[in-house]
């Protein structure tokens, strides 16, 4: 398993408890335990989502990252509150998901101000991806994410050769 943040990888053991930790069941030790008598996480409202404007679109694509990806993770938009902006304000809504069901929302204003639903639970974006999968890349954030898958897809279709003479993340 590697784990790449900021520039910097390293490869854990399979024996490391990171890796241990994911079970078929996936990820519990990723996700905080939370406190003892603690109320239920909060459910996000995706009601409201709505498709992604062409403009959020063109924003992606011009990242490399297709519509077919954005629809994979179901990326799309909403309205959301942004304290620096003082209200409401049109962004891109990044469902965070375990076993199928949206349990928190990171929402983007174009002005990359961030926001997430207050109490959801915290989960990775991407949880279900890494179901049954022995190794796993951990990045920083949902860019991150889905970049990478984009880079997946282009090695699975051949676009890029497997073998590379440098590594992606330099090594410390």
């Amino acid at each position: 398993m590697f784990v790449c943040v900021q520039g910097a990888r390293r490869a854990l053991p399979s024996t490391s408890p990171l890796t241990r930790s994911l079970s078929p069941f996936h990820a519990a030790a990723l996700v905080p335990a939370g406190k003892k008598n603690a109320a239920p996480p909060v459910k996000p409202d995706t009601s409201k989502f709505r498709p992604l404007d062409p403009a959020q679109v063109a924003f992606f694509a011009s990242r490399g990252i297709s519509k077919e990806t954005l629809d994979r993770n179901g990326v799309c938009g909403a309205d959301a509150y942004f304290a620096p902006l003082g209200g409401m304000a049109p962004a891109v809504a990044f469902p965070y998901k375990r076993d199928g069901e949206v349990v928190n929302v990171k929402f983007r204003s174009e002005k990359k101000h961030f926001t997430q639903v207050r109490g959801a639970e915290k989960v990775l974006f991407g949880l279900d991806d890494v179901v049954g999968q022995a190794d796993i890349i951990i990045v920083e954030g949902e860019m991150d994410k889905l970049a990478l898958e984009e880079a997946g897809k282009m090695m699975r279709e051949g676009w890029i050769k497997e073998e590379r003479s440098t590594p992606t993340c330099p090594g410390p």
